[in-house]
């Protein structure tokens, strides 16, 4: 898979709110909230 062809992917995910993105400096992040909070407990990232 290329680079291309995952970040589109993502934000498709992203879009329909199934993941946030979020700019990190020059560099685009991608998190799974629901993740997160599972793993850490609720509230540690707002969605």
């Amino acid at each position: 898979m290329q680079r291309q062809t995952a970040s589109k992917w993502l934000t498709t995910l992203a879009e329909d709110g199934l993941i946030r993105r979020e700019k990190v400096g020059r560099n685009v992040v991608f998190v799974n909230t629901s993740l997160v909070n599972d793993l850490f407990g609720r509230g540690l990232v707002s969605g």
